[in-house]
């Protein structure tokens, strides 16, 4: 996980019908032709895994740590809802402006422009970000005909990350543009996951388990 520092700098997814005689064929022929129209206004399919709806769980803690090195204290989490994103250059308004200034074009890790991962995008631009967090973890979630499966888990900063790692969040902390209320000027701590990398084929094979193995469970996480 490669994190980057914003403005404050904080850290860093044919039916053909057959008749017969003339009205049959001009009828089909017209269903044919509506048909294609609405297949060529249709946007492409950016995603292999259009039946399974994909969001990014945060769990943020916060407290003193046990000696089993977990958090101890009070936890906040959060859902995100994902969106397939095509490219990381075809993002707008401010989760643009902020991967350009973290993640220069020309400089980009290799999971935001490598072909070997899929991207999203989460529905949420930015949260407001708690001060005394001490950890964060990630689950990308797979939601699969009304069931819901965890389907990889990341903790932020990991030092025991494996070499081969399948899910990359990009996370960008910065502060609002100061509100003054009297004499005083308030800003807000904020952090933004603009984009949400996975493995290919790492997720091809979940969609392929999902789809075809009634046994599978996910992560049980």
């Amino acid at each position: 996980m490669e994190t980057r520092r914003g403005k404050r700098q904080r850290c860093g997814g044919e039916e053909q019908q057959q008749g017969d005689g003339p009205e049959a064929a001009s009828g089909s022929q017209g269903e044919q032709q509506q048909q294609s129209d609405v297949s060529q206004s249709s946007p492409p399919c950016t995603t292999v895994v259009e039946e399974v709806e994909l969001s990014l769980q945060v769990k943020w803690s916060s407290g003193a740590r046990g000696h089993d090195d977990s958090a101890h204290g009070k936890t906040r989490v959060t859902r995100l809802m994902l969106k397939p994103l095509e490219d990381v250059g075809k993002l707008g308004g401010l989760s643009k402006g902020l991967m350009d200034r973290a993640f220069p074009a020309d400089s980009r890790p290799e999971y935001l422009t490598d072909d070997m991962f899929y991207r999203w995008t989460p529905d949420e631009t930015c949260l407001s970000y708690p001060l005394d967090v001490t950890t964060t973890e990630f689950k990308l979630v797979a939601n699969y005909k009304g069931w819901e499966y965890v389907i990889l888990s990341h903790e932020l900063g990991n030092p025991m990350e494996l070499p081969d790692r399948k899910l990359f969040v990009t996370v960008i902390e910065f502060e609002s543009v100061a509100v003054v209320l009297g004499n005083l000027g308030i800003r807000i701590s904020l952090v933004a996951y603009p984009v949400v990398c996975v493995q290919k084929t790492f997720l091809n094979d979940v969609k392929e388990q999902l789809t075809h193995n009634p046994e599978f469970r996910g992560i049980l996480s």
